[in-house]
């Protein structure tokens, strides 16, 4: 989808840009998920 809103010239740094977006959603998900746990264990 995204070469087709995107220019070309353009297409090279924002696909770097999505997949680092990506690989820190998958870095902070588990921690963020470990710490709402924690927090609602608490308030059972």
């Amino acid at each position: 989808m995204l070469p087709q809103i995107v220019p070309e010239e353009h297409l090279t740094k924002l696909n770097g840009t999505n997949e680092s977006i990506q690989a820190l959603l998958m870095l902070l998900s588990p921690m963020l998920s470990g710490a709402l746990l924690t927090v609602h264990r608490g308030f059972l």
